[in-house]
């Protein structure tokens, strides 16, 4: 079934600073920026910088959300997995709401899925760093299967994300096994030299 994003999820956008954030180790509130996502548009609440604000409530942020970046030169959107305890975002997000019709997880696959990235990269305006509005966001037409469809893909991108993830981590031992087996040639080499 075919459903624009209005109809899928409820949208705001996030919280538009003035200026520079200014960071408050004693902040009453954790702010979500475009650097606490990974490559794989995860966040890592753990290193999330605090602010102090007056009235976060209509900009918390909650799980079960969607976050989507809508402007920098990388769009995607990030699950927000696990409970987050007085949290907002930037205002360089949009934060989904999703509705009954689907999952948040299926939902942020969907806006990171390349023909979905390939048509809001065609709405965003901007040459270097993109910039998406609500008035293009909200027609976004995306295609919705039943519910266990949408559990099977997320499952099915999670795997491969992992394998992604455990293939990036062999590369990096096999380089290290690379270089110390040939600094041992050379140590190797040089005592031979050495000694004769």
């Amino acid at each position: 079934m075919k459903k624009a994003l209005k109809d899928l999820a409820h949208i705001t956008s996030g919280l538009h600073f003035r200026g520079k954030v200014e960071s408050d180790t004693a902040g009453n509130v954790a702010l979500i920026q475009i650097k606490d996502l990974d490559e794989d548009f995860v966040l890592h609440p753990e290193a999330l910088e605090r602010v102090h604000l007056e009235k976060p409530e209509p900009y918390l942020v909650r799980q079960g959300d969607v976050l989507f970046v809508a402007r920098g030169s990388r769009l995607g959107a990030a699950e927000i997995k696990e409970p987050l305890e007085n949290t907002v975002a930037t205002g360089s997000f949009f934060l989904l709401r999703p509705r009954d019709a689907v999952l948040p997880a299926f939902l942020a696959w969907s806006f990171n899925a390349p023909h979905v990235q390939n048509e809001l990269r065609r709405a965003g305006q901007g040459t270097g760093l993109l910039l998406v509005r609500r008035a293009d966001l909200e027609p976004l037409v995306l295609d919705v299967p039943p519910l266990d469809t949408q559990r099977a893909i997320v499952a099915l991108d999670e795997c491969a994300r992992r394998e992604r993830r455990l293939l990036g981590e062999l590369g990096r031992k096999r380089a290290l096994l690379v270089e110390a087996v040939a600094s041992r040639a050379v140590q190797h080499h040089s005592t031979k030299k050495n000694t004769s």
